[in-house]
């Protein structure tokens, strides 16, 4: 994706450091473009908005696939092993819940949920 973006950088500069030169836009349609007025290197003007905007946009499909190929088993085997530890630790967190029940906390409150904080946290002096 770096090249793709360097290319729409080049055509992208090409063209918008030549437009100020000419007055209408169809002037600046008919004009070949080329680094430095480089006569051998002249590309016409509307070729190089369409090639910068390809090579930008090819940029964006290859960087979206390359995280995509990259950060998607990542996150699904990160996501996998959460679920498959907090299966493990749910037991105790129910009986956890359970005990503050006994105290009288409603479940779903703010002070159900501090009761099983401390009740899971290590005694002081402890942790």
């Amino acid at each position: 994706s770096a090249v793709a973006f360097a290319i729409a950088g080049v055509f992208g500069g090409l063209v918008a450091s030549s437009i100020p030169y000419y007055r209408t836009f169809k002037e600046f349609e008919d004009a070949r473009l080329g680094a430095w007025k480089a006569k051998r290197i002249c590309v016409n003007s509307l070729t190089c908005t369409h090639l910068e905007h390809a090579a930008f946009w090819a940029g964006c499909v290859i960087a979206i696939a390359g995280i995509s190929w990259v950060m998607v088993p990542v996150v699904w085997s990160n996501f996998r092993a959460t679920t498959s530890v907090t299966a493990t630790t749910s037991p105790r967190l129910e009986q956890l819940k359970q005990k503050c029940d006994l105290y009288g906390y409603v479940r779903g409150t703010s002070q159900h949920a501090d009761c099983v904080r401390i009740l899971d946290s290590p005694p002081a002096g402890r942790g």
